[in-house]
């Protein structure tokens, strides 16, 4: 290969991870500015913590079930194609939602949004896999996924300065006009990605076979169950952070945004690093350094009395850096873990299985936590145990998990 062809196939995954990032951003401004928005949805529509859980695990089942499903074709298209198709989706599921104006439009919207968009989580690290080498991949999972500092630093505050100002719909209407750009940037731009599509084993009728033997391959079946512990590690405390800090910490609704802020900015520049360390030093080291660490916030979270904005913030920052930091060489791992020819597929159902431990996870946290007579949150301590407990499951898991590709 020549010095030219090198340096275009550099500028095309340097393109494509471009579009990928924003692709992410927009998708996790959509998820996770449901969270933050807790306190002004359960004061709308007068929910309970189950009611609310069901906004949020809504989301993940039908994810969920679209993931399951599209595994099935996923690998036999362009994946430009489908990343089009879902994202298109992913916007017209925006705009519902902007438009609900009761709970039961809420949680129609929020399943059209996880049909489409939980699958363009999976879809994405199945083109990073696709485009960027081993040798080279921790970093680019690093720059994606740093799209969460970025939505926390950027889009969450934007998000809730205009719910605070207008109304909660506002983020939604905000998402589906970035979504409308992205679409058009990636219709125009991106290059087409078939390279996978000729090394397919399976003729289209053979596609539930495809799937039966992903689940048959040990190596697959454990990075599953690393998926899965992971995810539900961190969204039995996720979903519920925000209302612990304004019912328990006593912090100001209009100060929730400085948590995402900073934690976000801070999640910027570590996930980078660490994908870049987890090149350097290895996938599974790395898991074995963040996630005990990770240990630390997670009580912390989970146990915090009334406090000063200080020491808010330092906990929460500290959180973020280390839960998103350890998806980092999680996500390399699984990635790895399966080959080029199914990777479509695999990751299809990984998501699916993400998505499902995710609402799972966000319905016990809501069956254990409750509201007191004063207004504040009952055994959220019990959920930060159940989450240290789960980082421990996901950390031997990974180091049962091998990276063949």
């Amino acid at each position: 290969m020549t010095n030219h062809q090198t340096e275009s196939l550099h500028l095309n995954e340097r393109l494509i991870i471009t579009i990928l990032f924003f692709v992410q951003f927009t998708h996790m401004v959509d998820f996770v500015v449901m969270m933050p928005l807790g306190p002004k949805l359960v004061r709308s529509f007068g929910l309970t913590p189950s009611q609310f859980s069901y906004v949020i695990s809504s989301y993940a089942f039908a994810a969920a079930i679209m993931g399951f499903i599209s595994s099935f074709f996923v690998d036999n298209y362009d994946r430009k194609k489908v990343l089009v198709f879902f994202y298109t989706g992913f916007l017209m599921a925006n705009v519902f939602c902007a438009l609900s104006v009761n709970y039961f439009m809420l949680v129609l919207s929020r399943i059209l949004a996880g049909g489409f968009g939980g699958v363009l989580a999976g879809l994405t690290f199945s083109i990073i896999g696709d485009v960027v080498p081993e040798s080279r991949r921790g970093k680019a999972m690093g720059i994606v996924m740093s799209a969460f500092g970025t939505a926390s630093v950027i889009g969450i505050p934007v998000g809730l300065y205009l719910a605070d100002h207008y109304d909660w719909h506002s983020p939604f209407w905000l998402i589906s006009i970035l979504s409308l750009v992205v679409i058009i940037i990636t219709t125009l731009k991106m290059p087409s990605i078939t390279g996978h599509i000729k090394l397919q084993r399976y003729k289209k009728s053979e596609e539930l076979t495809k799937i039966l033997n992903l689940f048959k391959n040990k190596n697959c079946r454990l990075a599953f169950t690393l998926s899965c512990s992971y995810i539900i590690s961190g969204f039995l405390v996720i979903p519920f952070i925000s209302q612990y800090l304004v019912k328990n910490v006593k912090l100001l609704e209009s100060q929730l945004s400085l948590t995402y802020f900073f934690g976000g900015l801070f999640t910027f520049f570590t996930s980078r690093m660490f994908g870049t360390l987890s090149d350097k030093y290895g996938k599974h080291r790395m898991v074995y350094i963040l996630g005990p660490l990770s240990l630390i916030p997670i009580f912390m979270i989970t146990n915090l009395p009334q406090s000063s904005l200080t020491v808010v913030l330092t906990v929460s920052t500290i959180f973020f850096i280390l839960i998103s930091g350890r998806f980092v060489p999680v996500m390399a791992i699984i990635t790895g873990s399966v080959s080029k020819a199914d990777r479509g597929a695999f990751m299809g159902i990984n998501s699916s299985l993400q998505q499902m431990a995710m609402g799972l996870a966000s319905v016990l946290a809501g069956l254990i936590v409750s509201y007191n007579v004063s207004g504040e949150m009952d055994h959220f301590n019990i959920v930060g145990y159940v989450s240290m407990f789960m980082t421990l499951v996901f950390i031997y898991c990974a180091s049962r998990v091998k990276i063949i590709n």
